[in-house]
C-alpha cells in the first residue's frame, strides 16, 4: 500500500504520522508519501512498524508483491 494511501484512509495528517514513526519534520513525511524523497534506513522500519506492515519497502519502488509460497502451492 502506498504510504499516502494509508495516511488518507486512516486520516492521519503528516504531523500525526511524524510523530508516530519519531520524525521530527511533518515535511519529511509529506515529501515521502508524494514520491519525492524515499525512505532511508532508520525511516523504512519506523513506517513498517507504524502502518503494522501494510506499508513496505516495495511500496517505493513499484515492485510487485510476492506471493506466498503457500499461496503458489494453492495454484498448483
Amino acid at each position: 500500500m502506498q504510504l499516502m494511501a494509508y495516511l488518507t484512509r486512516e486520516n492521519l495528517t503528516y504531523s500525526e504520522f511524524a510523530r508516530r514513526t519519531g520524525t521530527p519534520h511533518a515535511r519529511t513525511i509529506e515529501r515521502i508519501a508524494k514520491g519525492a524523497r524515499k525512505p532511508g534506513n532508520r525511516m523504512m522500519p519506523a513506517i513498517i512498524a507504524a502502518t503494522n506492515g501494510e506499508v513496505t519497502p516495495n511500496d517505493f519502488y513499484d515492485l510487485p508483491r510476492q506471493a506466498s509460497p503457500a499461496s503458489i502451492a494453492a495454484e498448483a
